[in-house]
């Protein structure tokens, strides 16, 4: 998978949860995808990051979701791996 390939399915995979937790027509969790490109001391990455948030309290986490190496062209998962993984 190419790093376009990956965001791209990161945020189809945060799109689908986020509807799948529609109550009434109301969400109850958000999902923002980051992708954030780190050069420094010979390397060159781009980090994925996903915040899920909850509408009806103060519940945020973070899931990491790894990093592509765009020097490589490898993607190497964090603890949520995009490759086999299907939902948060």
């Amino acid at each position: 998978m190419t790093k376009d390939e990956l965001i791209k399915r990161v945020n189809e995979i945060a799109e689908e949860s986020t509807e799948r937790y529609k109550r009434d027509g109301k969400i109850d969790y958000y999902y923002r995808v980051y992708a954030t490109d780190w050069k420094n001391y010979g390397k060159d990455r781009t980090y994925i990051k996903v915040y899920e948030k909850r509408t009806c309290s103060k519940h945020n986490k973070l899931i990491d979701c790894g990093y592509y190496d765009n020097a490589s062209g490898q993607y190497f998962s964090g603890n949520f791996d995009i490759e086999y993984d299907n939902g948060f």
